[in-house]
This record gives C-alpha cells, structure tokens and sequence, in this order.
C-alpha cells in the first residue's frame, strides 16, 4: 500500500472521519482522540504492516509509524479535509539525463527479478541433475523443470509490459496484448519457417522477440500515449471503454511490429556486431572493456545482445569466448557481494549481500546488482573493476565455452573442451576475478569510501545510563524507533551530541541528521508531546546547523517530575545501528556514549 492507502486504511480502522474528534502528530506517532471509543478496530491497525504499534494513553490513539510519521500526517490532512488527492503533480518535465533513464529501466526491471530468481535457480537444479547423472533428460519430471526454468525467460516481453505498464501508468492487460502479439504462434511459425508478413503493403521485419526486453517495453511506451490521446479526444463515458482501448490496440500493436520491436532487436544486434569487431581488433583488451562494463549491460538488460554472438561462435568456431566473461562476471558480483557484506556495519545490509553473493556464485547476479551494487556505487566500482581484470585474462589467455550453457559453477563441464588444461585455466581466472571483487569493498570501506563513516555521540546531558528496554514506553524499550541509550539527566539542559543539521525540532524532541547520513532523535521526557508552556523550551529551528555541544532544548525537571512526568531522556538512531561505547551507569556530559 502507498502512504495515501495506509492512511485510509487507519482513518477506517478508527470508525471513518466521523469518529475522528481531532488529531495531530508528535515526532513518531499519529494522535487521534475520538468520539466512540468502541468504533476503534485495533485488531485492524495492527494487521497494517507499515504501522510499528499502537497504544493508547488517556483516550488518546497513538499510533507509531516512525520517523516518515509527517508523510502520514499529511495523507491523513488531505483524506479528512475530503481532499482525494494523494499525490503532488510536480509542476514542471524531468529533465532528460542518462540517469534519468537508468532509473526508468531500473524500475521497469526490478519487479520481474523474482520470476528471474526462480527460473535461474531451476536451471541450476536442471544442470545439477543431468551433471551428476541423476536424470537423463528425458524424464518427466526434467520436463516440467525445464517448462518451469524457461518460461520467465521466453515470456519476458509479457513480463516486461506488465511492468513497464505500470511505469507508464497504462492499462496492464493493453500493455499484455501488446506483448503477446510478438509471441503469437502464428507470429512465431512465420519467423521459424523464414514467411513473410505485410500491413497495407509495408512489409513487417520478421525477427523472434522472445526473451527480449526493448521491443516489448518501446511498444508499451508507445501505448501509454496512444491510450492518454484517445482518451483525451473521447468525452462520452458511454462508448469511452469500448473505443479508447480499441483505437489503442490498432494504431499501438502494427507501428511496434513495423517500426519499435525491430529497432529493439536491431539495437541489439548492432551492439553485438560491435563486441565482435571489438574483439578481433582489441584482443585482451576487450575482455577488459566489456568485463568492466558488463554488470552496467546486465543492470540494463543489455547483456542480452551478447546471446546471438555467443551462438554465432559456437555454431561456427565450437565454442565461445564470451560466455566465460559471463561466468567471471557471476563471480565478480559474488566476491563483490561478499566483501561488501564483510565490510559493511550495516546488518540488513550484511544479511542481503551474504544472500545474494551465494546467488550470484551459483550464476544468479541480477539480486546482487539490484539490492547491493546500485545501493552502494564502490559496490559496483569493485565487481565492474574485478570483472574487467577476470575478462582480461580470460581473452588472453584463451578460456574457452564449448556449450551454450547458463555460467556457473555447475556449468563447469562445458570449459572442458580443450582438456583439463582449458578448466585450470577458466578456474584460475575465475578465483582471481572473485578475489579481486572480495578485496575491493573492504579495502574501499578502510579507505572510507562507500560506507558511513561511524562517528562518536556524546551524551546530550548528564546523569544516568539505564538500558534503553528499561524504559517505560514500548515505542523506545522495543526499539521500533531504533537503538540507543536513555538517561535519566540531573541537568536541565539538552546539548547537541555531534554536528548535523536539524530535521526536526519540536518542544519535547529534535532531530538531527548527521554528516555520515544517520539520524538521532533525542527525545525528553514521556508523553510530553502535549507540553506548550516554558517547561519545555526548543532552541532550534529546523534547518538550523548546529555544532556538537550546541544547546537544543531546556527543561524544568522539577516542574515536569512534579506534574508526574517521568523525565528520561532518550537518545536513539533512527536510521543504522550503532556501536555502544560505555557501560558505565553514571555519564557525564561529552562522554561518548556511542558509535553511528
């Protein structure tokens, strides 16, 4: 669900609008009091992922949703003033830049990794199976493993529009029909048997689209205008569902068979020829160039135009000196992968790199590149670097692939052509390239370079360290806000931990993001939200660069313990982990209390 869904979402669960007597928000949480308490479903909220808990205090709903709470805040203004907008047109084009249209093909891509996932993983298991001479090939079962391991691959145009449709904000099943006209079987037969086909006379270049990218997502491109022009033209609701689509479909389906899906193809075969002339003109050093740029090809579904070369070699010479680039290129993105997830103090990201690197060995290398490399550009830097050397050498020293085969480490057989001398080789290059890609990240992240610097947080105020699930708010003591520390202070004064800016600044907290990307919350009191008077005072503003030891807020603890307020402090990073640096009980202030 998007945030104008979820906030929806909330106002239901509460009893509607109605229900709703007034709300507002602090630094994490949506406050709503509300007429009939009975209306509320709280079974309901909880079952809203987004949503990081609920409680209530003094008739009070509050609701955590954490650091993006203002983003909810504003969907929830716009529902309950009746407003249905949930977006904000932006009120001038994108400009046009390479990435720009990066992130286009990135985004179109993304969606249909988990499908690329599965049928790649099949493949592996299909390889394994005939490897290892447990099944022949011939069985039943093989069968429907290789249905199930090609059908991402031959129907990726469909997938491709289906994606792609929602990118260009068009009808899905239109964009399906799109795609499906250049997989038709008559479509199909005519290619295989060298037929011909013709509209009104101008002669239809007859090419295989399956497992092909660019034609199907120019022709969805195609019909995301064509569709907004009928439906803008069309004013009668009555025959605007009939005619829209079908004008669509007419003019969309022949101009991408004539003019878009050919020039997808024709691209690709231009970038191949020009491998090939590459190659023969550069030697070694295309290895090196296409190596280096290959995880950017393969990120861009680029890498596709490399499958009819590789064909051509093996039909012609009887093996291929591409496909071994391929296979370096699976370990380049997993010594990559790896030494990022050794590197990095980051633990989701730790977790997925560890995941992905296994993938990508077993010839998997879309999960790495999607999650880990494009998140973290020295990432990439490592793999493109370590898969130029691997393709340097590879191209040197003449490693060589005798099938047409998915590259991994279950594929090995196939470098076998030569005898063993030829897998020596394939393997010594492979280690390199994949050590190269582990070295890389971690010599980068001692550098400093791709990854947070940690940078020391002093306490905010003096007094005493208590563990922070200690404290009596579930919201901090369960961490749904992030790690950190609380204090119980024995000053009136809250001072900047470290240097930052601040993002947030409110009467009872600030928050402050800091120079490596973290951002701090320091949060005083409990349930002091509703505090307006000069018991507690904000020296900031937002926006304000501040200086560690800056004062931020002021606070008159003996007015607020006396009123029943429970005044621990609380100091935690919203976005990272942290390194804990002290176990005394009592601080000081400008101890260092941790690492972020």
């Amino acid at each position: 669900m998007n945030k104008k869904e979820i906030a929806g979402a909330i106002i239901e669960a509460l009893g509607g609008k109605e229900n709703i007597t007034n709300y507002t928000h602090c630094v994490t949480r949506l406050r709503f009091n509300l007429g009939d308490e009975q209306r509320a479903d709280l079974d309901r909220l909880e079952n809203i992922r987004e949503i990081l808990g609920t409680t209530i205090q003094g008739g009070q709903y509050q609701i955590i949703m954490g650091t993006a709470v203002n983003d909810y805040y504003e969907e929830t203004a716009r529902l309950m003033a009746g407003s249905n907008s949930g977006e904000i047109e932006k009120s001038s084009k994108e400009k046009f830049s390479p990435m720009r249209l990066l992130d286009v093909l990135t985004s179109i891509i993304a969606p249909v990794i988990p499908a690329f996932c599965a049928s790649g993983m099949l493949k592996c298991i299909c390889l394994l199976l005939t490897t290892t001479g447990l099944l022949s090939g011939e069985e039943g079962i093989y069968t429907v493993l290789e249905f199930m391991s090609d059908a991402a691959f031959y129907f990726l145009p469909i997938l491709i529009a289906m994606s792609s449709a929602k990118r260009f904000k068009v009808d899905q099943g239109l964009a399906i029909c799109v795609a499906g006209a250049l997989l038709y079987p008559s479509f199909v037969s005519l290619v295989n048997e060298g037929g011909a086909l013709d509209i009104f006379g101008w002669s239809v270049p007859m090419y295989s689209y399956a497992s092909s990218i660019f034609p199907a997502l120019f022709g969805v491109l195609l019909l995301s205008y064509v569709y907004r022009f009928w439906d803008n033209i069309i004013r009668f609701d009555s025959v605007k569902l009939l005619l829209v689509p079908l004008l669509s479909l007419l003019i969309t389906v022949p101009l991408t068979l004539l003019i878009l899906a050919p020039l997808g193809n024709w691209g690709s075969v231009l970038l191949g020829d020009f491998f090939s002339w590459m190659i023969g003109v550069f030697g070694p050093f295309s290895g090196l160039i296409i190596g280096f740029l290959l995880p950017v090809m393969t990120l861009t579904g680029l890498h596709q135009s490399l499958s009819p070369i590789e064909l051509v070699e093996l039909t012609g010479a009887g093996y291929s000196i591409i496909l071994p680039l391929e296979f370096f290129h699976n370990m380049a993105e997993a010594g990559a992968a790896l030494g990022t997830a050794v590197s990095t103090k980051d633990k989701q990201l730790k977790a997925v790199a560890v995941q992905t690197g296994f993938t990508a060995f077993i010839g998997i290398s879309e999960p790495a590149l999607y999650s880990v490399m494009v998140k973290n550009r020295y990432s990439m830097l490592s793999a493109m670097i370590a898969n130029g050397i691997g393709g340097f050498f590879g191209i040197l020293f003449g490693v060589k692939c005798f099938a047409f085969v998915w590259p991994n480490i279950f594929s090995i057989p196939s470098f076998m052509g030569d005898g063993v001398s030829s897998l020596v080789t394939l393997i010594l290059c492979a280690a390199a390239t994949f050590a190269v890609g582990f070295i890389l990240p971690v010599v980068f992240a001692k550098m400093g370079l791709g990854t947070k610097r940690s940078i020391p947080v002093q306490a905010p105020v003096s007094g005493t360290l208590i563990p922070l699930q200690s404290v009596n708010d579930e919201v901090f003591s369960r961490k749904m806000c992030g790690d950190g520390i609380a204090i119980q202070p024995d000053q009136n004064c809250i001072n900047a931990p470290c240097d930052g800016s601040i993002m947030v600044a409110m009467k009872h907290a600030v928050g402050i993001q800091m120079k490596n990307g973290s951002e701090l919350l320091i949060h005083v009191g409990l349930n002091t939200s509703g505090i307006t008077d000069s018991r507690l005072l904000c020296q900031v503003t937002q926006g304000d660069v501040v200086k560690k030891g800056q004062t931020l807020i002021t606070f008159d603890r003996s007015a607020l313990k006396q009123e029943g307020f429970d005044t621990t402090c609380i100091i935690v990073n919203t976005k990272g982990s942290i390194e804990h640096s002290t176990k005394k009980q009592r601080i000081v202030e400008k101890d260092i209390v941790f690492y972020c």
